[in-house]
């Protein structure tokens, strides 16, 4: 889906407020999928979502996901969000 705003990329100038709004729905996806991953926690007091649940983002390699992944896609659009203030 992000493959169209490389050529938005090209020109930031022209695109800033395209390519701010892009990289706030990217940002925001990764918050929900927080929210969601917590509120899915076996013995969590926020789930909503019965068994299975997470569990399984417990173990490796899924762990992967909620302890490095989420994090460094999260400094990425920090990053892009920096670059593009300076734009």
């Amino acid at each position: 889906m992000a493959l169209p705003l490389i050529w938005l990329a090209r020109e930031p100038a022209q695109n800033k407020a395209v390519l701010h709004l892009w990289n706030a729905f990217g940002m925001l996806d990764l918050v929900a999928a927080i929210v969601l991953g917590v509120m899915s926690a076996p013995g969590s007091l926020l789930q909503v979502f019965p068994d299975p649940g997470s569990e399984a983002m417990t173990r490796l390699p899924l762990s992967f996901v909620p302890t490095v992944l989420v994090p460094m896609w999260m400094v990425i659009h920090a990053i892009i969000w920096a670059k593009l203030r300076r734009v």
